[in-house]
């Protein structure tokens, strides 16, 4: 799995080989600078407002602080043991958003008593979804400082969650659920599922973007589904990769979707048009 800090560093997740920082500031030049293992079992990697989120496949989810330029930067551990334990952690998505604090009725009655207004107060709030295999999809709150404060469970029965995607614009969730294709939730009040997307084959991966529904389909490649109305998905294009599609990253500052193939490297992909997508690879990680 791969990750962004910013336009100009790539992470990638290589399991027991831990986490690598490429230099991509030149797209068709990318630099691998060092490797860093210091969570085992790497399968995920996100580094978002300065906080890097790892799963490890064994233990859970793992945090830190990002501190400076990631070149250069010592990774600050948030804490020894895994924040969000799970048995088979294997993709994250994360979110944030700012929620207003509830304060206690003796605490209004003092304000109003001094004659001034309650000024309102409000928390930023991590929203951290894991897609933890057959335990489902953990939809855990953090809050500034990364402690858990709250946590719900996306079960998918029978089908493991292999990666997760949220837009956190609408509150809604994608799980890539392998053979059982994505399941598309809406996580903001109800975790209600809202559709299932036949894929013919495995989700193993899964991203949205510009409403673009982005799906690594093993043999088959990429997928693009274009989201309509209600809350349905028409398939537009299908782009075969070299060997098994099996992970996707997507950058605000390109055109492109990344795509990790298990014999072809990172695949850079032209999503300019997403109904047709292109393979610009001519290097690979």
């Amino acid at each position: 799995k791969i990750g962004w800090e910013d336009k100009d560093y790539l992470f990638v997740a290589e399991g027991a080989y831990g986490l690598k920082l490429w230099d991509v500031t030149e797209l068709k030049n990318p630099i691998e600078l060092e490797v860093r293992d210091q969570v085992p079992h790497a399968r995920a990697v996100v580094v978002f407002d300065g906080r890097m989120f790892v799963a490890s496949e064994r233990y859970g989810v793992f945090t830190w602080l990002v501190e400076g330029d990631p070149e250069m930067a010592a990774f600050q551990p948030a804490r020894g043991q895994p924040v969000i334990p799970a048995r088979d952690a294997r993709d994250i998505f994360v979110y944030k958003y700012l929620r207003e604090v509830e304060t206690s009725a003796a605490e209004d009655e003092t304000q109003e008593a001094g004659g001034g207004r309650r000024p309102q107060i409000v928390e930023t709030i991590y929203q951290v979804c894991v897609a933890a295999g057959r335990e489902g999809v953990l939809v855990v709150e953090m809050n500034e400082s990364l402690v858990p404060v709250s946590q719900e469970i996306i079960s998918t029965g029978n089908r493991r969650a292999l990666s997760v995607w949220a837009d956190g614009s609408k509150d809604i969730l994608y799980i890539a659920a392998e053979d059982g294709g994505v399941l598309v939730y809406d996580i903001f009040s109800k975790m209600e599922k809202l559709a299932e997307v036949d894929t013919n084959g495995p989700a193993i991966d899964v991203l949205f973007r510009d409403g673009y529904l982005y799906v690594a389909a093993g043999p088959v490649g990429l997928q693009v589904y274009k989201e309509n109305p209600g809350h349905t998905y028409e398939l537009v294009a299908v782009l075969d990769t070299p060997g098994r599609a099996v992970g996707l990253a997507s950058s605000n500052f390109h055109n492109f979707i990344f795509v990790a193939d298990e014999s072809g490297g990172v695949r850079f992909i032209n999503v300019t048009d997403p109904k047709n997508p292109i393979d610009e690879t001519d290097y690979q990680l």
